[in-house]
């Protein structure tokens, strides 16, 4: 029986040097295939209270709240938060290149909190998981809002960095703007892995703001000293001196 397995294990035929390079190849595109979203885009009903959460003012997920009457895409810029995207560099990691994304929040709370936090990304992810997602949901605004901001190239050519840091600025002014809806800005959020609301400080200059403004209204802010009253002497024809107090 040990002859007869020797004899068929002998028999197998062996791959070829071209199957085991396909095999190769198949192993390496596995390694190379981009991974599962790191995200799962918001239901709708659950999009308003994420947001509420870091002071936007949200009818649903479709629309803002606006200072007049509600229509479908109406949007009201004063009082919402304000987001900033910069792009600061890359980093290599494990043979990849991670793009370096400094974020930061002002909500629209009074007295306003600022969110800071840094989030990196591959170009891969940046395109399919943002860029297209944004694309998708402007439909044809796209064009209109980043015609002179285009996304960067593929294969991390030379200007990258310079290409997403026009379309990330893009970005963020076109959320501050609320020309995106409510739907599109909660998933970018999610996508920048903004932090938990709870950890935004109060921001430092809104602090000193609000202190100065409580003294004054508490009558505390310091004033100004007044001058001192002028004097000036006349001398009589008896030699007798006359102080005058000019006011």
């Amino acid at each position: 029986q040990g002859t007869d397995l020797r004899s068929r294990a002998a028999a197998r035929p062996t791959p070829s040097p071209s199957a085991r390079a396909f095999a190769a190849t198949r192993a390496l595109e596995a390694q190379r295939a981009p991974p599962a979203k790191g995200f799962e885009a918001l239901a709708p009903v659950a999009v308003a209270p994420f947001l509420e959460a870091y002071g936007y003012a949200v009818a649903d997920a479709d629309n803002w709240c606006a200072a007049s009457a509600s229509s479908p895409g109406s949007s009201s810029r004063d009082g919402q938060p304000k987001l900033a995207i910069e792009v600061t560099g890359h980093e290599e990691e494990k043979g990849h290149t991670l793009y370096v994304l400094q974020c930061s929040l002002y909500s629209g709370f009074n007295p306003p909190k600022k969110l800071s936090w840094k989030v990196r990304h591959r170009l891969l992810n940046l395109r399919e998981e943002l860029h297209d997602s944004v694309k998708e949901a402007l439909g044809e605004g796209y064009a209109k809002h980043f015609a002179k901001a285009p996304f960067a190239l593929k294969g991390g050519l030379p200007g990258t960095t310079a290409r997403l840091t026009g379309w990330f600025g893009t970005l963020a002014d076109m959320t501050n703007d609320c020309d995106a809806r409510p739907s599109l800005v909660a998933l970018i959020l999610q996508f920048l892995q903004i932090p938990d609301p709870a950890d935004a400080p109060e921001a430092p200059d809104a602090t000193e703001a609000a202190n100065k403004c409580g003294k004054e209204e508490n009558g505390d802010a310091q004033q100004p000293t007044p001058e001192k009253p002028k004097r000036a002497s006349i001398i009589g024809s008896d030699d007798i001196a006359i102080s005058l107090v000019a006011d």
